[in-house]
């Protein structure tokens, strides 16, 4: 993997939940089989329209209500349906992008427990949220590079909410947190749910950057 803010072709980006699911397996289990070339062609694209987009992977500003309809982003659209959410609507290239395995730019008060939760795939969306915090992190944003300040995208304290929500649940599933204690313990840390920052994650990146200016802080 790359260290600090060094960049990956976006080959490499791409292929990563692969690799990365694979770190995370336990014990005997069958080996991934990768992506096809034409599909890593058209994956390739999609995420490269979306580094250049102002909106990354979302297509416009909406009201999600809980009769199941979606509203314009006028004020209190949701009021005579029961409330509801405000945030971003993916767009046709994150859809797609999604049903060839990636789902990128994910919207956790859009996230459900189904999606989530999936013993069947070795829970591939848990370990894809982890990866993508990652590369968020380390890629300048990755398909939120021009996207990140896109108003009302999210909503933190929807995100927050939904996040806990989603954290009570998982961390109820004591024969899970067991045999998989390091997905458990990435997933406390990249799902929103408290406001704060990763701390430690913050000073890893501040000595990494340190020790890039300065070649003896590595002593340290």
């Amino acid at each position: 993997m790359a260290h600090g803010r060094a960049r990956w072709p976006i080959e490499r980006l791409l292929i990563a939940p692969v690799i990365f699911s694979a770190v995370f397996l336990l014990g005997a289990a069958p080996p991934l089989t990768p992506p096809s070339p034409e599909i890593l062609a058209e994956a390739s694209a999609l995420v490269q329209s979306m580094k250049d987009s102002e909106r990354g992977p979302y297509r416009r500003i909406v009201w999600f209500c809980n009769d199941g309809t979606i509203q314009p982003p006028v004020p209190y659209a949701c009021r005579e349906r029961g409330g509801g959410r405000q945030h971003a609507e993916y767009s046709s290239q994150r859809e797609r992008l999604a049903e060839l395995g990636w789902p990128v730019g994910t919207i956790f008060a859009a996230l459900d427990w189904d999606e989530l939760w999936d013993p069947a795939r070795r829970h591939v969306r848990l370990r894809q949220l982890v990866l993508e915090r990652y590369l968020v992190g380390v890629d300048d944003g990755w398909v939120l590079r021009r996207a990140r300040w896109y108003r009302g995208r999210v909503q933190i304290e929807d995100e927050e909410a939904a996040g806990r929500e989603l954290l009570i649940r998982l961390l109820s599933e004591a024969d899970w947190i067991r045999s998989d204690f390091l997905l458990a313990r990435e997933s406390v840390r990249v799902i929103p749910h408290h406001g704060g920052q990763d701390r430690t994650r913050v000073m890893r990146q501040l000595a990494e950057d340190t020790a890039q200016k300065d070649p003896d802080f590595q002593r340290l």
